[in-house]
């Protein structure tokens, strides 16, 4: 649907990161915000990377994105905390400790993304490293690594698994065609951003979207 707002065609152009864009908007969150601002709105999948760039240059309006990327021109509110999980194919135990990890397959991000260093910046805090495991490889479209890990052959002695947001799987939790596991005794959590301009800090518009998808999480 596409109205004459302020006597113009208008378009709210909302980027997403693949995670929040393919599993946390879909569905009555984007139709809810669709009616928050009464117009069309775009939303527009890419790298959070991107995003932030499209925030600065105006491509988009508002942003949503799961990695910490501060920059000084822009504006950023908490979100969701969104946690990640290891997978696997078959049941492990419920909470891992480091010597369980050196049978264990891991499928991961590749070494410089940023993903892979929140996950290593948490691996620390336990004494873990990409190295505690008996293997890595390395991919970077996660839904490759979760199809990865739920056709893997299943194998109690070295499972192959992966780190992935629970939002992702949460379908094929519910199904039993995944299972999670986690570190120790601490959540490993990550914090979902909405960003946008500075020079928007004032627009009505904005405000409207950021109420709803504030809502959206209660």
């Amino acid at each position: 649907m596409t109205i004459n707002h302020r006597n113009k065609l208008f378009t709210f152009n909302l980027a997403a990161s693949y995670n929040i864009g393919s599993y946390i908007l879909p569905g009555e969150t984007t139709e809810e915000l669709t009616q928050s601002i009464d117009s069309k709105l775009k939303v527009t999948i890419c790298a959070c990377t991107e995003i932030i760039q499209g925030v600065k240059s105006e491509k988009f309006d508002l942003g949503l994105i799961e990695i910490p990327l501060f920059d000084d021109e822009l504006l950023y509110k908490e979100w969701i905390d969104d946690e990640l999980v290891i997978c696997s194919n078959i049941e492990l135990p419920k909470r891992l400790k480091k010597e369980h990890l050196a049978n264990y397959k891991l499928i991961c991000r590749r070494e410089k993304s940023i993903t892979r260093r929140i996950i290593g910046d948490f691996f620390e805090k336990f004494d873990i490293s990409y190295e505690s495991f008996k293997s890595l490889s390395e991919i970077d479209n996660i839904t490759a690594a979760i199809q990865a890990v739920k056709w893997t052959r299943p194998n109690a002695d070295y499972p192959t698994i992966t780190i992935v947001s629970k939002f992702v799987i949460e379908d094929k939790l519910k199904y039993k065609e995944l299972f999670i596991s986690r570190i120790g005794e601490e959540a490993m959590m990550n914090k979902h951003y909405i960003v946008y301009s500075k020079k928007r800090a004032n627009d009505s518009t904005i405000h409207n979207i950021i109420t709803q998808l504030m809502k959206s999480i209660n």
